[in-house]
């Protein structure tokens, strides 16, 4: 079993790719690349885990400050994925993935498999996909559309859209 750990700092490189596709996972910044560090895999196996940490300083007004989407093919494992305070797109693609807007207005879909996406803080949209997904708002003014399967929407503190889709979905609206 895989697993795919994404950690980033507030200040990030916009217009980042990262294409997670099977045997192929890599990221493309622009800009100088950092000097490469070992990071030996304690427990290798033939489904290779994926690391990736970048800290960089950029002008990210006009883009996301984070933006993961796969091009080529979707992960075959579980994945992970983090967001950070900017305002961020994350497309989780297949596997039972974890996916955390952390700030911002993030953009968060799941794919085929149970995802769990969490909105955190600001106004979010997140988007189940097929499978059995639980989609959690948070504050803000978040929009929370479920896929095929039976979802969970669960909003916030404030004013949110919850919208079913096909399957026995459960909607809990909150405070808002």
């Amino acid at each position: 079993m895989g697993f795919l750990l994404l950690l980033f700092v507030p200040a990030l490189v916009a217009g980042l790719m990262t294409d997670f596709a099977p045997g192929a996972d890599d990221t493309d910044a622009p800009g100088p690349e950092p000097d490469p560090a070992p990071n030996p895999d304690p427990d290798p196996d033939p489904d290779p885990d994926t690391e990736i940490g970048l800290a960089r300083t950029v002008d990210a007004t006009a883009q996301p400050a984070l933006s993961i989407a796969g091009s080529s093919g979707a992960t075959s494992g579980d994945d992970t994925l983090t967001g950070t305070p900017g305002d961020d797109r994350i497309d989780a693609l297949a596997g039972n993935d974890i996916v955390q807007g952390w700030g911002g207005a993030d953009t968060l879909a799941g794919g085929p498999g149970d995802d769990t996406l969490y909105g955190n803080t600001g106004n979010d949209l997140l988007r189940g996909g097929s499978g059995d997904d639980t989609l959690q708002g948070g504050a803000g003014n978040d929009i929370l559309r479920g896929g095929t399967g039976a979802d969970s929407l669960l909003g916030g503190g404030d004013e949110d859209q919850l919208f079913g889709w096909e399957g026995a979905d459960d909607l809990r609206g909150g405070a808002g």
